[in-house]
């Protein structure tokens, strides 16, 4: 089980490192860290989508006492495909990651702790409660490795 504390840390760290991404010049956004890899401006609208998704998981679970809620999946290749990924503002991405993070959070800390253990049903995953679907959200860094890797490219 995720520690509430610990989670909340994570969720603030990454954003924090995250959004100064949003405004690199676009000729380093447009840089890949490998080839056949997503672009920088690729990673971050993945993550602005992808915190959308999340927001919208933990607000259904939060609020059905029933516990029927589905929580479903997505192809995140036909998102970045289907989705103007090259074509989308930085600067309004930028503002829907740190919007949505920032609900995450305050859902999160307002959360009584008699509700951690509320569950919806993942497409992909099974059965989640809300502090594992937090474990989920650990992905930022995974992707902050690989803008890291692509902003160090020509450098």
């Amino acid at each position: 089980m995720t520690d509430r504390t610990q989670l909340l840390a994570d969720l603030r760290r990454t954003r924090d490192l995250t959004l100064p991404y949003f405004s690199y010049p676009l000729e380093v956004v447009a840089r890949s860290y490998g080839p056949g890899k997503w672009s920088v401006r690729q990673l971050l609208m993945h993550l602005t989508d992808h915190e959308s998704v999340v927001l919208d998981r933990l607000r259904r679970t939060a609020a059905d006492p029933a516990q029927t809620v589905l929580l479903p999946g997505y192809d995140q290749d036909a998102w970045a495909n289907g989705l103007f990924y090259q074509s989308r503002s930085l600067a309004v991405a930028a503002k829907l990651y740190d919007g949505a993070r920032s609900s995450l959070i305050e859902l999160i800390e307002l959360l009584p702790a008699d509700l951690e253990g509320r569950s919806g049903l993942h497409s992909q995953r099974g059965r989640m409660t809300l502090l594992q679907q937090g474990d989920t959200w650990g992905h930022n860094d995974h992707h902050l490795v690989q803008i890291r890797a692509a902003v160090g490219s020509a450098a």
